[in-house]
């Protein structure tokens, strides 16, 4: 499932900031919960992903975590409900990948 949101831009030197906006592809992963942790979208919400991003899944012992890129561990996102976790083992951590397009789907890989 696709959802899209919009990016507001201006130029500096301009008089007045125009709202220009632009469509974001995200991708949305299918029956997935999850809850950022303080003071990040505490919220709960599904995993969305940008068209190639490759993000970092684990169980850190208590709960499963998806990482963002660039960010340390401890800013992992906790899991609340994602069934494809299931059946999976709690020792190995996988990778989230998203396409690069809106004809394929998003893949969970072990690492």
């Amino acid at each position: 499932m696709i959802i899209e949101s919009t990016t507001s831009v201006h130029s500096p030197d301009s008089p007045s900031a125009v709202m220009q906006t632009r469509p974001e592809l995200l991708f949305k992963v299918p029956k997935s919960v999850v809850r950022g942790v303080p003071p990040f979208l505490e919220d709960e919400h599904p995993i969305t992903l940008a068209p190639g991003l490759e993000c970092p899944v684990w169980h850190d012992g208590t709960v499963w975590r998806v990482g963002i890129p660039g960010w340390g561990a401890s800013y992992a996102a906790h899991v609340v409900h994602w069934p494809a976790l299931e059946s999976l083992s709690t020792d190995t951590r996988y990778t989230l990948v998203a396409p690069r397009s809106s004809s394929e789907d998003i893949t969970l890989v072990s690492t």
